[in-house]
Parts: structure tokens; sequence; C-alpha cells
């Protein structure tokens, strides 16, 4: 018999093809790929017998499991928290942040992909807002992911109610004239949204996209931070280009507040009712989500992306996971550019949901918390026919782990995988990264870019900026600081 021709085949002792399906593991088994596509799957001696590799990898001693998916992130190699932007409530945060510097995009995506990758992430998002012109951007990000390798669902964000904005009006009429004078002319300065130009802009980069590991999404910055107006021509248009959409939801106690004042309800219901809650959709955050709200996401399909470390960061809470899991909610993971200590560890991101969401009376099964890495977040990002399991027909990303590394004897790994790697995985475990059959991070080093460069670039770019200015710049926002808590704590900001 002729054997078929293929560009890679990989051989694992265990072979995790997907967490949320039994059994989802196959021992001393193969993948077969070609073209970055995975077109056979199984036991490993029928795969060698079968098929002519161009190049081999893995081995008997490795465990290979599906790549991971980042379902919401901003894209940031370097964090607030990093340039003296303390973590606080969101809101005053949200404000601080116009105290960050403009960083060059590809630089600093590139960086932030590299992170990802490092630690297992194969797909991302990257969710950014800019009120004028953003193509260029867009593209330069686009173009920082694809030398990178780093699939990514790039999320032009749009917004016509600023929080900045409701915030300051919100809190101006408490605050002594002069200081009133200075929030004005901040608002003042500040650029506007143009729908018609962002829909314009949108439709020029949907043709930048096609057959490309790069696509391109929609939504709202926030739910709360739209009109009706806006929200409607947002989920119009990515009906027509049959986009996905994630916006920011029921992250803080104010979010929540304003949905009430503005719905007289919760902003699940407003959408459920406005024909908006749909399988398209993923609400990051959701940590405010009662039980009916669960019930008719589930209903519609649509996925909620939990970020643990975020929502403990800026003291917003803990999201109700279990529940949202039991209503049948798909839940997937994120980072949000904020994991607990900005390295972009989802293996840390996944131990801390595991042990955040145990109690006497509720605990998660490890192959749900894979589940949300994996499967779970291509579905969020309506990618599930091609990513997020080993599957055939679907595309090659997939981590390659030296078991070996683990404080764990061997014989326990056979016992529950799942669990053990849940517990003790990380960036060190991980011997290979490929994307599209393609290695891309080898032993923790990128095959393709210079880190050390862009990271000296990086810190070139701070360094002319000045860590002064943001220093300065914070100062000027201080005395606004107190009225806004104020503020906030009136409106169940506390």
């Amino acid at each position: 018999m002729s054997l078929r021709e293929c560009s890679l085949l990989v051989h694992a002792g265990l072979l995790i093809t997907d967490p949320s399906s039994s059994p989802g593991i196959l021992r001393d088994a193969g993948l077969c790929i070609d073209n970055g596509q995975i077109i056979d799957v199984g036991p490993y001696d029928y795969l060698r017998q079968r098929y002519k590799p161009a190049a081999r990898a893995g081995g008997p001693d490795v465990v290979v499991m599906p790549g991971m998916i980042n379902a919401h992130d901003h894209g940031r190699a370097v964090s607030p928290q990093q340039l003296g932007i303390a973590d606080q409530l969101l809101e005053i945060w949200i404000l601080e942040l116009l105290c960050m510097p403009g960083l060059d995009r590809y630089t600093e995506t590139a960086l932030s992909a590299l992170q990802q990758l490092r630690h297992g992430v194969t797909s991302s998002t990257n969710s950014y807002y800019r009120p004028g012109e953003f193509l260029s951007d867009l593209d330069a990000a686009a173009a920082a992911y694809r030398d990178s390798g780093l699939r990514c669902g790039l999320i032009a964000s749009a917004m016509d109610q600023s929080v900045v904005e409701q915030l300051l009006r919100g809190v101006m009429p408490s605050m002594p004239r002069d200081l009133q004078q200075r929030c004005g002319e901040m608002l003042a300065a500040r650029s506007r949204f143009d729908a018609e130009h962002y829909f314009e802009q949108m439709r020029s980069a949907c043709n930048h996209y096609e057959d490309s590991p790069q696509w391109l999404m929609t939504g709202p910055v926030s739910l709360h931070w739209c009109s009706d107006e806006l929200l409607s021509s947002i989920w119009q248009f990515a009906e027509e280009q049959g986009m996905a959409i994630q916006a920011h939801a029921l992250e803080s106690p104010y979010q929540q507040w304003c949905a009430e004042q503005r719905y007289g309800r919760s902003v699940v219901a407003y959408l459920q009712s406005s024909g908006l809650l749909n399988a398209q959709l993923s609400l990051a955050h959701g940590v405010f989500t009662t039980r009916d709200d669960m019930e008719l996401l589930a209903k519609a399909g649509s996925s909620i992306v939990h970020n643990a470390s975020s929502n403990l960061r800026l003291r917003n809470g803990i999201a109700p996971l279990c529940e949202m899991l039991d209503a049948g909610v798909n839940v997937a993971l994120g980072l949000d550019s904020m994991a607990l200590n900005d390295d972009a560890d989802l293996f840390q991101e996944m131990r801390l949901v595991a042990n955040l969401h145990r109690s006497p009376s509720q605990q998660l099964d490890a192959r749900q918390v894979f589940s949300m890495a994996t499967i779970n977040g291509a579905k969020a990002l309506g990618k599930s026919a091609e990513l997020g399991s080993l599957e055939c027909g679907k595309q090659a990303d997939f981590l390659v782990l030296d078991v070996s590394r683990l404080p764990v004897p061997r014989v326990a790994l056979d016992t529950n995988i799942f669990a053990q790697l849940l517990h003790y995985a990380g960036a060190d475990t991980i011997r290979q990264v490929y994307v599209a059959g393609e290695c891309v991070m080898d032993d923790g080093h990128h095959r393709r870019l210079d880190e050390a460069s862009l990271r000296d670039d990086l810190y070139q770019q701070l360094s002319l900026f000045g860590l002064r200015k943001v220093a300065t710049s914070q100062a000027s926002l201080a005395e606004i600081k107190p009225y806004l808590a104020d503020y906030l704590a009136a409106r169940r900001g506390v």
C-alpha cells in the first residue's frame, strides 16, 4: 500500500482531543496534519503505517492538547499597574487610563502575542476602541499577530455614550467651580465618536481579513456605554457580515445600577426583548448576571467570558460561574490583559478559577475548566468549527507538554491527567506551541520574532514618554477621584 504524504505526524503518549467529550483522550495516539489542518486522528501505529510525513513531532512521553483560547483580551504588553496606575474600582481605573502612554501598536501587540503563546494560548482577542481613524491601528495589530503566529479576533469596538463623560458630568455639580471648569475643558478636548464613519471603516476592513488567521469582530465597548440606536446598528451590521459580537457587560456594581436606571430591568432582559440576544454574542465579565439572565443567555446560545483575575483586581467581585454552567450557559475564559501577575498565564488563570469557585456546596471538575479554556472559547468567538479541539478538519493548533517537568509521578498522570495539568502545568511544561501545524514557540523561544529587540523598542518608547508624565497626569486627576468615589458609593459603586 502506498503511503499518503502529509506535512507533519505528531505522536503523543496521551492525546487530549476534546476536554468536553467522553473520553476525549487517546493513548499512544497521533495527529496527521497537512496544510495546517488535521486530516487524521487515531492510534499512532495506524497513522505511521498509512502516512509519509515531511516532519515528525512529539513522542511517546508527551501529552498533546488543544491550544488554549483567550476569549477576552486587550493586547497590552505592559499593564497600567506596571506604569504606576494602581488596581482600583473599575470606573476610577478607567478614568486613570487616560494617563496611559500611546505605544507603537505593532510592538506592543507583538510582545503581548509572544507572552500569550509562551503560556499556551494559540487564539486570542484584542478588544479596543478608537473614536476616529482606526484602520491603521487595526492593520498594525493584525501584522503583529500574523508575524507572531497567534490567531486573533480583532474587536473594533464602538461607543457613543462615553463612560468618562457620564461619570464626569455626574460628579461635576458637586465640585468647586474651578474644578468643574477643568473637567469641562477635559471633556471638550475628547474626540467624538462618528457612527457613520465607524461603519464605513468596518466595511473597508472586512475585505482585508478573508482567509486570514485574524478575523474581524464588532461590538459595543460596553452595553452600558452605547445608545439603543447604536446597539441596533451594530447587531444589524454583524448579521450582514456574519460577524461575531463581543461586549463588556455587568462588570461592576455601577454598570448594574446603570442598567436598572436605564431599562428598569437587567441589560440581558433588554437584549432579549430587543431581539439582540443570540449565539453570535459573547459578554465579557457578567459578574452581576442573575439567574433569570442565565436562563435567557442559555436559551439564546449567548456566551459569557469569565475574567476572574481582572474581576478581583478591579474590585468587581466573583462571577456566579457554577450557576452559569448549571443553567447551561457556554462560559469561556479571558485574561483581559489583567492576569493576576500580568504574565498572560492561562494555566494559572485556570487554577484560580478552579479554586475560586469551590465551596461546601459546589466545585468545578477539571475537565470543565479545560473546556472553558479551549472548546468553549471557540464557541464564544464563533469558531467552534475550526478551533478548540483536535479533530479531523480543524486547525492544527496544539501544545506539546513535557510531563516529566511536572512534580507528579508518571503513574499519577494516568489517573486524572486533567486534574494534574490543572494543578501543576505552566509555561515551563510546554515543550512546543503549534499554530496551523507550524511550531511557533520552542521551549519558550519564538522561532520568528526577535523578542529582545521588540522589548528594547518598547522600553525606549516608555523612556521617551516618561513615567513622570504618567504621574503628572495622575496628579491632575487626583482632585476628581474623591468626588467620583462618593458618586459611585451612592450608586452601589462600592
